[in-house]
């Protein structure tokens, strides 16, 4: 897996590109390289776990951080499309909290 992923709105949510900017900052930084907030980001470490544990791993981190960081919007659902040079590319669904979609 590499730091590229997509993200994609199930209905309408509100802010879209606010939440957008917020969601793609969160999904880029390394967790513990913020001085000011260690703990924001995506730990990236994850990745060397064995193949078989990384996109249930991955999948659980985006979804904590996703709440505890951007808490208007809920991670629905995480797929994984297989890119090129066997590099994974996460899809991130996402929902504003409090919506049925």
């Amino acid at each position: 897996m590499e730091e590229k992923f997509e993200i994609f709105p199930l209905g309408e949510v509100g802010e879209y590109d606010r939440l957008y900017r917020d969601l793609k900052m969160l999904y880029r930084i390394r967790k513990g390289s913020l001085p000011i907030n260690r703990d924001f980001g995506i730990d990236w470490g994850i990745l060397s776990n064995p193949v078989n544990e990384v996109q249930s791993d991955f999948t659980l981190e985006i979804m904590e951080q996703t709440e505890k960081y951007v808490p208007e919007v809920i991670v629905s659902e995480v797929r994984y499309e297989n890119g090129e040079d066997g590099k994974v590319i996460p899809h991130i669904f996402v929902k504003e909290r409090g919506k049925n979609v």
